[in-house]
């Protein structure tokens, strides 16, 4: 799996326009087949959160980095450990298709 990208990083998705900032990673949601696992949870860059609207996408999702969060040993170790995270999610919750 690549390298996710830390909070705060800015980003365009495929065949998108509009700027996202990345607010956060590993998110589960409920969606209309049942759990759903994305990488990213992200607001309008550079509006922020409105109406409670949140994009959520995955790592394959993305097409452009504008500008990538900060970045210390905290971050590094957490992006060693996503995978084994995600592995130990109980079957019933499926990778979320954007």
């Amino acid at each position: 799996m690549p390298h996710l990208y830390p909070l705060g990083s800015i980003v365009t998705l495929k065949d998108g326009t509009q700027k996202v900032m990345i607010i956060g990673r590993g998110v589960v949601t409920n969606g209309d087949e049942g759990k759903e696992l994305y990488d990213y949870v992200a607001c309008l860059y550079p509006a922020g959160i409105f109406n409670d609207q949140m994009i959520y996408f995955n790592q394959e999702n993305i097409d452009h980095c504008f500008f990538k969060g900060f970045s210390d040993e905290e971050e590094a170790a957490f992006d060693k450990v996503y995978p084994s995270l995600v592995e130990k999610l109980p079957k019933d919750v499926k990778r979320g298709e954007v």
